[in-house]
């Protein structure tokens, strides 16, 4: 093999090297949704949520079900079921988690 046709095969093997690590760089990344975990003791803070949601929504632009998920199954029955519904929480790592009125807030804490 002459000079020339060495520098050549170089070439070719560098752009080879390149080219996956410029096909990753070009990729866009695709924004993971937000989950938000929710802890809740009292009924009446469902109304709270429900204004958390819109607001979300209407001056963040976050669609639920598309751009947002919601995990909530309720208010808790007691006050010792707080701490379990915020374990779970945690365990299903969640962005953020809710925690509505301070009963629900020092439980989710512990």
């Amino acid at each position: 093999m002459n000079r020339s046709s060495i520098k050549k095969l170089i070439c070719v093997l560098i752009l080879a090297l390149c080219i996956p690590f410029a096909m990753i760089a070009c990729q866009e990344e695709e924004d993971e949704p937000i989950r938000i975990g929710v802890v809740n003791f009292l009924p009446a803070m469902d109304k709270v949520l429900d204004g958390f949601k819109e607001s979300m929504r209407e001056d963040f632009g976050y669609e639920e079900g598309t751009d947002i998920f919601y995990i909530y199954d309720g208010t808790a029955a007691t006050t010792d079921a707080l701490l379990p519904v915020a374990e779970s929480l945690v365990e299903e790592e969640v962005d953020l988690i809710l925690a509505f009125s301070t009963v629900s807030a020092i439980h989710t804490k512990t």
